[in-house]
């Protein structure tokens, strides 16, 4: 018996209604992208790229289709509902991550070493920055630019607080690295 492509993949899709999220019941990465063997490929593609090519009828190539991502608008990697995804740039998929602020910066991030009272400490420091370097395993340069406010936690906190009519009083990158 030889199944379609279609019968295999929506054998590991939990349906629901078009408004709601179709979880992937497949393999998923630790991304949380389900994926899905294509034999015509011979190689795993994302599930949702299966899902919005299996829908729009458009060529499976990996994560991208004719250069472009496919994007979900619901923001749940392991949606296959072909109603939650769309056909974006790289830009447009960022620009998207940048709106919902889902993207991660400052002790958010991963790779995050300083906590934010560990921020309050280094901008309120008097002492010479390579002592915070050793205190911290930090790049010298990156302590000046949290002590300066030009990291990207910065910029967006002064934009909030511009928002809020809050006064910015960061210090100048000429004070900070002396």
């Amino acid at each position: 018996m030889n199944i379609s492509k279609r019968e295999r993949f929506y054998g590991k899709v939990l349906v629901r209604s078009d408004a709601e999220c179709w979880p992937w019941l497949g393999f998923i990465g630790p991304d949380g992208y389900g994926t899905f063997w294509v034999n015509e490929l011979q190689r795993m593609i994302g599930a949702h790229v299966v899902s919005y090519c299996l829908e729009y009828g458009r060529p499976e190539n990996n994560k991208k289709v004719d250069n472009k991502e496919i994007c979900h608008s619901c923001d749940n990697p392991s949606c296959v509902n072909p109603k939650h995804l769309f056909l974006g740039t790289h830009k447009d998929n960022m620009e998207d991550c940048r709106k919902k602020d889902r993207n991660a910066y400052g002790t958010r991030h991963y790779k995050s070493k300083l906590s934010d009272e560990d921020i309050i400490f280094v901008k309120n420091w008097k002492g010479p920055i390579k002592t915070l370097a050793i205190k911290f395993n930090m790049q010298y340069s990156h302590l000046c630019r949290i002590r300066s406010g030009s990291t990207d936690r910065e910029k967006k906190r002064r934009a909030l607080d511009a928002r809020r009519g809050i006064e910015d009083n960061s210090i100048s990158r000429g004070q900070v690295c002396s």
